[in-house]
């Protein structure tokens, strides 16, 4: 690669998508890459929303429990609870929208 180009490398994440860029002057190249969420959700899940849910008010990081599994394991019912244990907001979610949290390290994991 010529040192006096410049150079940039960008990648962004995407729901499904991935998308990398790299920027040689003067050709800009995009490879996107689809990909199935690696996540194994399952019933009792704590999870956390990835996106904002204006609609339902929540916010992004709002944490929550699945309490029910849809659409053969498309989407999830996911329950926000406040710190006394009541539900303020039960709702219909997809695989792209939560992520689980985990409280071991990678290597138990793994295990």
């Amino acid at each position: 690669m010529d040192v006096r180009a410049k150079q940039r490398l960008c990648l962004e994440r995407r729901p499904l998508s991935l998308t990398l860029t790299l920027a040689v002057s003067p050709h800009v190249i995009s490879i996107v890459i689809l990909y199935k969420t690696m996540e194994n959700f399952k019933l009792f899940d704590v999870v956390a929303l990835t996106i904002d849910l204006s609609e339902h008010n929540l916010r992004r990081g709002q944490v929550g429990t699945i309490v029910e599994t849809l659409a053969g394991g498309n989407a999830f019912e996911v329950e926000f609870s406040d710190r006394n244990g009541r539900t303020f907001e039960s709702i219909g979610l997809e695989p792209d929208q939560i992520m689980i949290l985990r409280y071991e390290p990678a290597e138990k994991i793994a295990a």
